[in-house]
């Protein structure tokens, strides 16, 4: 049984070298030439000239404003919730708690175990 498969094998590899070869064969050959030699480079024509500005409708023009990278950032809106205004020392910094919080509102019992 072997022998049977690498019989088959040689078989396949025999008849792909051969369509390879084949298709090489009746390709069609290019028209530039004698072969090793390069086709002519064929550049387009140039464009027309047109008169006034071109409108392209991929090309629109994009509304500048301040450089973000250069420019100071906007201050901070002076009433945020995020935000408490440290009078001493006229920084804004954000509200934390500090110490223990007790929890907001009732706390409830924990589940009950005990089947009554």
């Amino acid at each position: 049984m072997a022998v049977e498969r690498n019989v088959t094998a040689a078989a396949a590899m025999a008849s792909l070298v051969l369509l390879m070869l084949s298709t090489t064969a009746t390709a069609r050959r290019a028209r530039h030439g004698p072969p090793g030699e390069l086709p002519p480079i064929r550049t387009p024509p140039p464009p027309s000239v047109i008169s006034g500005p071109r409108v392209s409708p991929v090309l629109r023009s994009v509304p500048t404003g301040p450089n973000p990278i250069t420019s100071d950032p906007p201050p901070p809106p002076p009433n945020h919730e995020r935000f408490q205004a440290d009078e001493d020392k006229g920084v804004l910094f954000p509200s934390k708690p500090r110490g223990h919080v007790p929890p907001s509102g009732p706390s409830k019992p924990p589940p009950s175990y005990h089947l009554s």
